[in-house]
């Protein structure tokens, strides 16, 4: 009896967590439809998309400025801390940054988590917790029980060396409390792709060819860090100086990239699939280049976000180049491939699973 205990806790973990996730993605969704979509209209109108990134982005780093000055007594108070990372990181999302809500919901997953758990039992145990929060949060992302084993890979480092039985079946607890939450909230996947074949030899040879790519593309993104690194040194250490080049940065690549990969990605990808034969094999690349920068411009320059969800778009540009040729595979599979090899290159450096 005394196992089962830490798994109903990480049970409702699971089920706290991806109702969080429902809520907080509905919400952004639904505000960046809303202003960006409906009232500016980000597709046509560039020069307003831009005139609007660095106004609300100015609101977003304001906000940013005002928690860091209070971050001592933040830690030291976890719920307010909660609310804090929660909206501030709804702020960064909606004001344009090209970065995925993991990077805000997974500390936000692994205190709710933490929190539930010291209601049952000592601080240290407590802490494990963390863990269930992370791999709910990736079911709640795809909408999928296998999907925990990316959240699996994510929350290693907060797991010990050579985790007891007990802690994985804690882990599938809270995988399928979560995607048990998100069936009868009806809930679905932010990624809308095609569907398609999951196995066949052609598929199997993409995935894997999609795994090797990932693995390469890491040394892309590493080096456009760095030399965005070099740029964010030299900026102003006055927040609002540097606010105004980080937004003016991000807007100037938006007009480069076209509005298919601003954001998330994930509003955009029905579009990007069926826009795909017009816009071909290059403007395609082109688009996932600037998307490229753009997440590095967003990380180094301070948005709140991870780079979790935009490099899926990336896959799924990957992917919709591969539909030019061929039908036989599941595009969401070789995005997750895709994704896959990236974070498998990240165990060192961790520039993809280290901004959150």
């Amino acid at each position: 009896m005394k196992h089962v205990k830490p798994l109903f806790v990480a049970a409702i973990a699971g089920v706290l967590v991806a109702a969080l996730y429902v809520v907080f993605e509905y919400c952004v969704s639904t505000s960046i439809d809303l202003v960006w979509f409906e009232w500016i209209g980000t597709e046509h109108n560039r020069l307003l998309t831009f005139a609007a990134v660095i106004a609300l982005g100015m609101a977003f780093f304001g906000a940013k400025h005002l928690t860091d000055t209070h971050e001592k007594w933040l830690n030291k108070h976890r719920h307010y801390k909660l609310l804090t990372i929660i909206s501030v990181g709804f702020l960064s999302l909606f004001s344009g940054a090209t970065l995925g809500p993991e990077a805000v919901l997974i500390p936000a997953s692994v205190l709710i988590s933490q929190l539930f758990a010291h209601h049952h039992f000592k601080r240290e145990i407590a802490d494990l917790f963390g863990a269930a929060g992370i791999v709910a949060l990736f079911v709640a992302f795809f909408n999928s029980p296998w999907a925990g084993l990316v959240g699996f890979l994510m929350a290693r480092a907060d797991l010990p060396k050579k985790p007891k039985p007990i802690v994985y079946l804690g882990l599938t607890c809270s995988a399928l409390a979560a995607y048990g939450f998100l069936l009868l909230a009806s809930n679905h996947s932010a990624f809308h792709l095609p569907s398609g074949p999951l196995l066949t030899t052609t598929s199997i040879i993409l995935y894997l060819a999609a795994i090797i790519m990932g693995v390469g593309y890491h040394k892309i993104i590493e080096f456009t860090n760095a030399k965005v690194a070099i740029l964010e040194k030299r900026l102003p250490k006055q927040w609002y100086i540097h606010a105004l080049v980080a937004t003016t940065g991000l807007g100037i690549l938006y007009l480069l990239g076209g509005y298919l990969m601003q954001f998330t990605g994930t509003e955009t990808l029905e579009d990007l699939f069926e826009k795909s034969t017009e816009l071909g094999v290059w403007l395609l690349l082109w688009m996932s280049l600037v998307k490229t920068a753009a997440i590095a411009w967003c990380l180094r320059t301070g948005y709140r976000g991870g780079a979790i969800f935009p490099l899926m778009f990336v896959g799924a540009t990957l992917a919709a180049i591969a539909l030019l040729h061929t039908d036989q595979f599941s595009p969401i599979l070789l995005a997750v491939a895709f994704l896959v090899g990236v974070i498998l290159s990240d165990r060192k450096t961790h520039f993809v699973s280290g901004h959150r």
